[in-house]
C-alpha cells in the first residue's frame, strides 16, 4: 500500500498547519480528510487490483453512522472498541464521534484500538484520529492504540475489547487447514467473524458489515450455525449495495458472545416464513446438471436449455440447441429459473415453462422446478406467482448476493 502515501503526506501537513483553531479554510480540509476522502484517494492513488487481492475497500461515514445508530449497545464500567481490520479507521472515527460525549457524561472511560496490516493504513489511522480530535473538542475525553498487526491471530486488544466494529475485507482467501465450516478459498470476512467470535470475551458485543453471501449463501451455511453457537444474533440490518464502486450488496449485524457454546435451535440470520406452505411443497426443485465448460461431450444427444437468449414469463416449446451429455434429463412440464439475479431487479425469479415434449438436458446456471402433481396447470400458477410484486419484496428479504440458491427458492411461499 506505499501508493497511499501521498494522502498521509497530506495528513501530515494538515496537522502541522493547524491554526490554533479551527478556521473556515482549514475546516473545510479537515472535515474532508476524516470522511470521504481517505475512500476517494484508495481509490486514486492504489490500483484495483491491489485493493481487490487485500480487500482494502473502507467503509463510508454514511454508512459507518447508520450502522451504530441501528444498535442499542451494552455499555458498562468501561467501553473498550477494537476494529481488527481497521483500515484508515473510520468506523473508528464514527466509534469516537458517536459515542464519546455521551459516555464522557457518564464518566464511562472509553478506549479505541485498531489493527491493520498495512503499515500505510495505520499511519493514516493515527493522524485521522488527530484531525478528527482536533475538530471536535467535546468528543476527545478517550485514548486509543492504533498498531501494524494481523487481526486474524489472536492479540491482546480481543481480551481488552468490550466491544468489537468491523469492515472486514471480503477477498476471498485460503482457509486455514482447522476451519470447522468449509475449505480452499473463502470470505475473508467469514474468517474475521470466526476469529473474533474465538478471541472475545463473553459478552462482549459485535458490530460487523458484512457481504450478504454470509447471511445468504447456501455455501456459508455451516458458518451461520457455526457462528450461532457461540453468539447470539441480536440484530440484523439490510443496506444494500456498499457502496458506488463496490458492487457487492452487505448487511450488518450485532453479536453477542454467549458465555458457553449451545447448539442453534431456529437460524436468526435469515427471517423465517412461518406456518405458510411453500414452492418445495409443490415443486422438486434442483440446479441444472450440465456444467458447459467442464462437462464432456459424450453420451445421448438431447434438447439442451440454457440461460442466454431464454424468453422469461413465456412457455418454450423447441430449441434448435443441442449437446451430448452422460449427466440428468428433465421431461416437461417444467419451469425454470435464470440465477443470476440481484436486490433492484425488476423480477428477482425470471421464470420460463419449458414444454419440449422430449427429455433436456438443463444448463448449470438455471434452476429447475419439476411439479409434483398437476402437470402443466401447476407450472402455469407457479409463473404467475414467480412474477408477482410480493414474490420480488420476500426474496429481497431473504438473498441479496447475485445468485438464487436452491434453498430460496424452494422456501418462496405460495
Amino acid at each position: 500500500m506505499k501508493d497511499y502515501q501521498p494522502f498521509i503526506e497530506s495528513l501530515k501537513m494538515l496537522v502541522e498547519e493547524y491554526p490554533g483553531r479551527p478556521n473556515a479554510s482549514w475546516k473545510k480540509m479537515a472535515v474532508s480528510s476524516v470522511n470521504g476522502l481517505a475512500s476517494n484517494q484508495l481509490r486514486n492513488l492504489v490500483s484495483l487490483e491491489d485493493r481487490r487481492a487485500s480487500g482494502a475497500f473502507f467503509t463510508e461515514t454514511e454508512l459507518g453512522s447508520a450502522v451504530l445508530k441501528s444498535y442499542k449497545l451494552t455499555f458498562g464500567e468501561r467501553v473498550n472498541f477494537y476494529d481488527p481490520a481497521c483500515g484508515a479507521s473510520n468506523l473508528l472515527i464514527s466509534v469516537k464521534n458517536h459515542f464519546g460525549s455521551k459516555l464522557s457524561q457518564k464518566q464511562i472511560p472509553l478506549e479505541v484500538f485498531g489493527t491493520d496490516i498495512h503499515k500505510e493504513f495505520v499511519e493514516a489511522s493515527k493522524l485521522r484520529l488527530a484531525i478528527s480530535d482536533l475538530l471536535n473538542e467535546k468528543n476527545n475525553d478517550y485514548s486509543q492504540s492504533i498498531i501494524v498487526a494481523d487481526g486474524l491471530r489472536s492479540n491482546r486488544f480481543y481480551q481488552k475489547a468490550t466491544h468489537i466494529v468491523t469492515n472486514p475485507p471480503f477477498n476471498l482467501i485460503e482457509s486455514p487447514s482447522n476451519t470447522e465450516w468449509g475449505s480452499g478459498k473463502v470470505s475473508a470476512a467469514a474468517l474475521f467473524i470466526d476469529t473474533i467470535s474465538a478471541n472475545v470475551n463473553p459478552g462482549t458485543e459485535i458490530i460487523a458489515i458484512l457481504p450478504d453471501v454470509l447471511r445468504s449463501g447456501s455455501r456459508y451455511e455451516k458458518w451461520r450455525t457455526h457462528i450461532s453457537t457461540r453468539c447470539e444474533i441480536i440484530g440484523i440490518k439490510l443496506f444494500g449495495q456498499f457502496d458506488n464502486y463496490a458492487d457487492v450488496d452487505v448487511f450488518s449485524v450485532l453479536l453477542r458472545k454467549k458465555e458457553q457454546p449451545s447448539e442453534e435451535t431456529i437460524s436468526p440470520w435469515i427471517k423465517a416464513t412461518v406456518n405458510t406452505s411453500k414452492v418445495s411443497d409443490l415443486f422438486n426443485v434442483s440446479v441444472g446438471s450440465v456444467v458447459d465448460n467442464r462437462d464432456p461431450h459424450k453420451g445421448i444427444e438431447r434438447p439442451y436449455i440454457i440461460s442466454k437468449g431464454l424468453e422469461g414469463w413465456t412457455e418454450f416449446n423447441q430449441t434448435k440447441l443441442t449437446r451430448k451429455h452422460k449427466g440428468k434429463t428433465v421431461q416437461s412440464p417444467f419451469v425454470v429459473i435464470k440465477r443470476t439475479s440481484r436486490f433492484g431487479d425488476s423480477h428477482r425469479a425470471i421464470a420460463t415453462l419449458i414444454t419440449i415434449p422430449e427429455p433436456v438436458y438443463v444448463d448449470n446456471h438455471l434452476i429447475v422446478l419439476q411439479p409434483k402433481e398437476g402437470g402443466i396447470a401447476t407450472c402455469r400458477r407457479l409463473l404467475k406467482l414467480l412474477k408477482a410484486k410480493s414474490t420480488d419484496e420476500w426474496i429481497d428479504t431473504q438473498i441479496r448476493c447475485r445468485h438464487l440458491t436452491v434453498k430460496v427458492v424452494s422456501n418462496i411461499p405460495l
